[in-house]
């Protein structure tokens, strides 16, 4: 908000007259900034204003899905001629609350109305600045948006618009029956609605993001876990191509189990729902969950199935679904597997980063050696294998290794084919730990760049159950300051480099190696002993 140089002397004087009578404890308001309005297409919002900073929270990109739209492709907002309000969060959606979540949580309403995107952007600039996407991992089960690691202040500062939103998950964003099959139009997109959200908030973002000083010209995707296995899937979707022009995937994995397909079964290597191999078809799951509560496959099943408490469909999933939630070939939407898209170079053809921590497997070590066999079996190998690769360890410690190691290898076979089809591409290894910490912990945990990315690290104090510790260093802030420059000129030119951090060459299969942040950040050979055998597995067009 401009103001008139006569009016601040005015102020200074009425503060100094109230000084000079004797005004004791009495000090001056602060001046309270006017709340931001932006006209967009879709509509008018009231954001926050934060400084230079405004903040949009809680702005619908998509029709509520309840009612006759559950399990229904996202429908496109009415325009509204009231100016919404955008000051805080829209619910999250609904998800279960485990011990690890409890922290980001607890106390936040939760509704099946949640298909809402968060803005920040500086408003210091008049230039259109490049959009940064985040999409929010969790199994796609749990996440959401406005978790405070995701806060974009820090990255709207170094002159980007940071936008994250809220997708449907779990079964209400992987769902398939007979009955919906038969209801949907012949084009309609089916089972993958957590996919569908995400390319409907792109194309809000595409249509509205001029609004908020960002430049459509110049979209960034980029997500963590589940996240980044998204960002890979939109990589493989034709109808996405177009919404974005670069892609980062962090501490994410080709998946090693074969997809679901969404009326007939998989075969082949095994997965937590079949472990003696393939998988069910995705129809055959939601009959049966319809079964469970008594509705049969008749023409009164879909508005039954839509009709089914958001609290009984949670209870279902956490009893029978678990390993269950993933995108699923439909035969619309997703015609191919990620890798079948890289290795017949059909991916988007974008400046493209991935890359992963150096203890990925601290995902599976609340488990022990649970899933050991599990594990090893998904990507063709047994004990003996293993053991001649690394030695002899227990089984918790071998699943963490080949956990780690599966998803490096994974990220660098995209990354190596993504380069051969003639695509700018670069690989990193996080391997970074907090100064304070660095001898409480194996590695960088999974999904431990993200804090760096956004410039969080603070909030790991406010978090509990995190493998990273919460005391943080001015070395710790220069790291993050490091990191966040990369993935900002990737944003800004497709490019991560620039002047003030160390050079980071593009991906090379030839000379296969990977900028490791780390505390020395340096290029280094990533392939493992594990890597020929996991690039056999992508490169035999199962995945």
């Amino acid at each position: 908000m401009k103001i008139s140089r006569n009016w601040c002397r005015a102020a200074r004087m009425l503060a100094l007259l109230l000084g000079l009578h004797g005004a004791e404890g009495m000090a001056a308001a602060p001046m309270e900034q006017a709340a931001p309005v932006v006209g967009a297409p879709s509509g008018h919002y009231r954001g926050v204003a934060d400084d230079s900073m405004r903040i949009f929270r809680g702005i619908r990109y998509a029709a509520p899905p309840m009612g006759p739209l559950r399990w229904r492709p996202p429908q496109e907002m009415p325009r509204s001629d009231n100016t919404q309000d955008a000051t805080r969060f829209g619910a999250v959606c609904p998800q279960s609350i485990s011990k690890a979540q409890a922290g980001f949580l607890n106390g936040r309403e939760q509704s099946e109305d949640c298909l809402t995107l968060n803005i920040w952007s500086d408003g210091a600039s008049s230039e259109p600045r490049p959009v940064m996407v985040y999409i929010h991992g969790g199994f796609y089960t749990s996440g959401s948006g406005s978790f405070d690691s995701f806060d974009g202040r820090s990255l709207a500062r170094k002159g980007m618009v940071v936008v994250t939103f809220n997708y449907r998950i779990g079964v209400l964003g992987f769902f398939a029956h007979p009955a919906l099959t038969r209801a949907a139009a012949p084009d309609e997109p089916l089972v993958n609605f957590a996919l569908m959200d995400q390319i409907a908030a792109l194309r809000w973002i595409q249509r509205n993001i001029s609004a908020f000083g960002g430049d459509p010209r110049k979209v960034t995707i980029f997500g963590m876990s589940a996240g980044g296995q998204s960002v890979n899937y939109l990589m493989a979707t034709p109808s996405a191509h177009d919404l974005f022009q670069r892609a980062i995937s962090e501490s994410s994995a080709i998946s090693t189990f074969q997809p679901y397909r969404l009326s007939t079964p998989s075969s082949g290597y095994p997965s937590m729902m079949q472990p003696s191999g393939g998988k069910p078809a995705y129809e055959e799951l939601g009959r049966r969950l319809a079964e469970a509560r008594g509705i049969g496959d008749d023409p009164g099943a879909t508005d039954r199935l839509r009709e089914i408490p958001v609290e009984w469909l949670l209870d279902y999933q956490g009893k029978n679904l678990r390993g269950a939630f993933e995108p699923v070939l439909d035969g619309r939407l997703l015609k191919e597997s990620v890798g079948e898209a890289f290795r017949n170079r059909r991916e988007a053809p974008v400046p493209y980063i991935a890359g992963v921590t150096d203890w990925e497997g601290s995902l599976s070590a609340p488990f022990g050696g649970a899933f050991v066999a599990l594990r090893l079996a998904s990507v063709g190998m047994n004990q003996a294998d293993a053991r001649r690769f690394y030695g002899e360890m227990d089984d918790s410690t071998l699943t963490q290794r080949v956990d780690t190691d599966v998803f490096l290898a994974s990220q660098r076979w995209l990354v190596s084919r993504h380069a051969q089809n003639g695509h700018p591409s670069w690989l990193y290894y996080f391997s970074y730990k907090l100064e304070a910490h660095r001898d409480q912990y194996p590695g960088a945990p999974h999904g431990a760049e993200v804090r760096y990315v956004f410039g969080t690290l603070d909030g790991l104090a406010r978090v509990q159950d995190r493998a990273m510790g919460s005391t943080i260093s001015p070395a710790d802030r220069s790291m993050a300051d490091i990191v966040s420059g990369y993935w900002v000129s990737m944003a800004r030119e497709g490019n991560p480099n620039s002047k003030s951090s160390p050079t980071w060459p593009a991906y090379s299969p030839s000379e296969d190696v990977a900028l490791e942040l780390g505390t020395e950040i340096r290029m280094r050979k990533v392939c493992t002993e594990w890597s020929p055998s996991i690039d056999a597995v992508f490169d035999s067009g199962k995945f």
